[in-house]
């Protein structure tokens, strides 16, 4: 499940992504905890932390290595993160 193999820390402002049983949260360094929901194949809605979309990335072998969290709605505002080991 996509759930389990996302969550951990990321490398841009110590973005972590969490699981709490069958809820998900993003954690920004500058912004509190914020429910994200599944919204398709790898990618999740956070609609509380500016109309967010977060897609996740995998490596060839299947592993989550990264994510791309597109805020505001415009397509604009993009924060690209690598999955920290």
């Amino acid at each position: 499940m996509i759930g389990t193999l996302c969550c951990g820390l990321y490398e841009h402002r110590s973005l972590q992504i969490e699981n709490t049983g069958s809820q998900m949260y993003m954690t920004l360094s500058f912004a509190p905890r914020t429910e994200i929901m599944w919204s398709q194949n790898d990618e999740f809605m956070a609609l509380a932390f500016f109309h967010s979309s977060i897609k996740f990335a995998r490596n060839p072998s299947g592993a989550v290595d990264s994510l791309e969290l597109h805020y505001g709605g415009d397509g604009k505002n993009i924060i690209k993160a690598i999955r920290k080991r």
